[in-house]
């Protein structure tokens, strides 16, 4: 009596088959939004952060300023 073992054929390897398609296509998606938020937020950080500094700075300015002691009463709150 002869005896046949059945072999599967090997699975087909690369990132595109179809076991793996959706993971690459994910994944190149996720690492393509990725890389347009950093580029906006790096292109645009600088004009944020100067239009942010200079109106804290001027916040800190009119505070300091106007600011009452508790102690004297004074404005500047120096003795």
């Amino acid at each position: 009596m002869s005896s046949r073992t059945a072999t599967l054929a090997p699975a087909p390897v690369g990132l595109f088959a179809p076991r793996l398609r959706a993971m690459t296509v994910g994944s190149v998606a996720l690492v393509s939004l990725l890389a347009f938020e950093a580029l906006a937020v790096g292109t645009a950080m600088p004009t944020v952060a100067r239009s942010w500094c200079r109106g804290y700075a001027a916040g800190r300015v009119i505070r300091r300023r106007f600011d009452v002691s508790a102690r004297d009463g004074r404005e500047d709150g120096r003795r």
